[in-house]
């Protein structure tokens, strides 16, 4: 395959998983996908908004940032350098600005520019322009057709991964949740002399990527990076090239990067109160604590037991034939030993590992049978934060509807390209608030997908009900006018800690198409979630695997 393609590959991948996709539709979509093959004959992408250009757009901004991040924390992971990492980190720091280029091999360029004491961020690709105020918490990036200026608020995102080098100390040699797939797995350190002069190398082995293979070079005499390559194991003389330096200045607004002044300014963030909410909802599922879970659904044999501590947790997947599919066999609330019930049902099942993440690396078990040996690797789509994230609809792959904090407290910023209504009154729903947000499909026939989430404040502002359809860009926006509708219904709450509150169960009803006659029906299946908080943890629990 041509380079240029595996690079355009790996940018629009890392591009969808940034894109702030829809959090429940998507089982929706692939129902649409089913209903019209000759889009996906056509190569046309069901994705809510998600055209190519968005995608690149976003990929290079997250690749640029992402190698100033892994550069950082290259130096970091080895402390037996002969140039101490603590240097590095202070001589970056000192600097006003730092600038990066990149250099891709079909001949296109990107800019990125970082102000750590004005916090300040921005970048430059093709037409695409994006800059970053973390004082006013606002992103102003050039539309999609070019004619306009949109502002948004900081998403989830933008908040923990727009200035990554702030997460970078020696106390704490970690990097912002955005980057934490960059792992580097191995690293060697070389003094070596060109075009006259000596430069200290790293090279470095990153875990994932098809660019996996990258060659730092710093200034032992500033101590600071100038150069990054990142290659291609099956191609080393096409890299991407960084080159980085530390300008006086930088671009203080969008204006300065080339975008028209006369440019009308659409902005896109939400009233203070639908900011408030969404706020809130990032702040219940923030604190959610310790637990360990069992998971399990109706109409199904298999179910998930799931342990979080920390930044570490674990999931294994649960063979259910045993028991005939009845899982738990005794209510939780009926156990005066909650520990001792929840080993109990563990032994009911033939239980596979399936997912370990040690808070930097998560372990996929490629062969999740009972039967066979687990055959252990690195997630290339999986993040240690993605358990936890407000993104997706809760599936892991292996591990349908595990992801609850997803579902109740889903991430709902405010993304351009997408119509976003707020309701602090609605006449039917009395004490709860609703938030819409709706977006055309990429469909041959004008398609916009819909979500309604339903949301009560008295429940730490919880997801209650969610109501996702599709209908035709010229329907009327009510779920009762399609059978391509889901509705989520979340059940029997009750408060966890800290004002959190999670539902015990999640009701979901979806439509299903037969091939035969082409018409939908509705399925119903319940998501039990059986959770024990601040339980203790068996050693080694969340090591990764050895036999890897």
């Amino acid at each position: 395959m041509n380079l240029n393609n595996h690079i355009e590959d790996r940018l629009n991948r890392l591009g969808q998983q940034l894109q702030s996709r829809p959090t429940l539709v998507e089982h929706v979509q692939r129902q649409l996908e089913a209903e019209l093959p000759s889009i996906q004959n056509s190569g046309q992408n069901l994705s809510m908004y998600g055209n190519h250009k968005q995608y690149r757009r976003l990929a290079i901004s997250s690749s640029l940032v992402a190698t100033v991040a892994t550069l950082l924390w290259s130096i970091l992971s080895t402390s037996t350098a002969t140039l101490a990492y603590t240097q590095v980190i202070e001589a970056v720091r000192q600097q006003k600005w730092l600038h990066a280029q990149a250099q891709f091999p079909n001949g296109e360029q990107g800019h990125m520019w970082v102000s750590l004491d004005q916090n300040l961020w921005a970048y430059r690709f093709g037409s695409s322009r994006c800059f970053y105020d973390g004082q006013q918490r606002a992103r102003y990036e050039l539309s999609e057709s070019e004619d306009a200026i949109n502002i948004l608020p900081f998403s989830e995102e933008d908040k923990s991964g727009a200035f990554p080098t702030q997460t970078l100390t020696e106390e704490s040699p970690s990097i912002s949740w955005l980057f934490n797939t960059e792992k580097v797995v191995h690293q060697e350190q070389r003094r070596i002399r060109d075009n006259g002069r000596e430069w200290i190398e790293f090279e470095m082995k990153l875990w994932r990527g098809e660019h996996s293979i990258a060659i730092l070079r710093v200034d032992p005499e500033t101590r600071l990076p100038v150069r990054m390559e990142l290659r291609s194991a099956k191609d080393l003389v096409k890299p991407i090239v960084y080159e980085f330096d530390y300008p006086a200045s930088g671009p203080s607004d969008i204006y300065e990067m080339g975008v028209k002044r006369e440019l009308p300014i659409v902005d896109l963030r939400p009233s203070d109160n639908a900011q408030r909410i969404i706020d809130a909802m990032a702040a219940s599922r923030a604190r959610i604590g310790d637990f360990q879970m069992l998971v399990s659904t109706t109409q199904a044999f298999l179910g998930h037991a799931i342990w979080r501590r920390g930044k570490c947790w674990r999931v294994d997947l649960c063979y259910l034939m045993n028991s005939g599919g009845a899982w738990p066999s005794t209510p939780l609330e009926e156990s005066a030993n909650r520990s001792q019930w929840f080993e109990e049902q563990l032994g009911k099942t033939e239980r596979v590992p399936l997912y370990i993440c040690d808070g930097q690396t998560v372990w996929h078990n490629q062969s999740p049978l009972g039967s066979t040996k687990a055959v252990w690797e690195r997630s290339s789509h999986v993040a240690p934060t993605d358990l936890m994230s407000g993104e997706g609809l809760g599936n892991l792959a292996d591990a349908g509807n595990i992801k609850f904090p997803s579902l109740l407290y889903p991430d709902l910023s405010r993304k351009a390209g997408w119509e976003f209504t707020f309701d602090e009154t609605p006449e039917d729903n009395l004490g709860l608030v609703v938030i819409k947000r709706s977006a055309r499909l990429a469909t041959a026939t004008p398609q916009v997908g819909h979500e309604w989430y339903f949301i009560d404040p008295k429940k730490g502002h919880a997801v209650v009900k969610a109501e996702l359809f599709t209908v035709s860009a010229n329907q009327q926006a009510e779920p009762e006018s399609t059978d391509l509708r889901q509705t989520v219904v979340m059940k029997d709450f009750r408060d966890a800690t800290n004002g959190t509150w999670v539902a015990r169960s999640i009701e979901m009803n979806m439509p299903v198409i037969s091939q035969d006659t082409k018409s939908y029906s509705q399925i119903t299946t319940t998501t039990q979630f059986d959770m024990i908080f601040d339980p203790e943890f068996k050693e080694g629990l969340f090591e990764a695997p050895t036999d890897k």
